[in-house]
């Protein structure tokens, strides 16, 4: 694996881990991360976060104390300072024990082996499953 796969390999654990200081380290200061599919169901809403700063309080507003949330990758496809990685997230109720699974992609792009920006393309039908 190259090290743009490696970083998203690193991206992806310290998600599941709400590891805010090391997401931070991943990207350079001034990224920018687009994740249209909230628009789907707000046409108001944001959906453009630039900078470090945006880009972790996405990531906290999606999933800040969540008990039980993994992300994991399940494929990728690199293309010079490109990398598209599939990834398949799991939240769960620890009360009900149920939860959902989400599916979708990422496209990220490099500068100096740090992310300079992504695009997330989020499956809008997730799974039901109960553990």
């Amino acid at each position: 694996m190259s090290d743009r796969i490696d970083t998203l390999m690193c991206l992806y654990e310290a998600l599941s881990q709400q590891d805010w200081v090391k997401i931070r380290e991943l990207f350079v200061d001034d990224a920018y991360l687009v994740e249209g599919a909230r628009r789907a169901t707000d046409p108001q809403a944001r959906v453009s976060y630039f900078g470090i700063e945006e880009i972790i309080g996405f990531f906290r507003e999606e999933i800040d104390g969540e008990d039980q949330f993994t992300i994991r990758p399940t494929g990728f496809m690199e293309d010079g300072d490109r990398v598209a990685m599939f990834w398949e997230a799991r939240r769960v109720d620890t009360g009900s024990m149920q939860g959902t699974i989400t599916r979708g992609i990422d496209v990220f792009a490099f500068r100096d082996d740090r992310i300079a920006g992504g695009r997330v393309y989020i499956d809008l039908a997730p799974e039901i499953v109960t553990e």
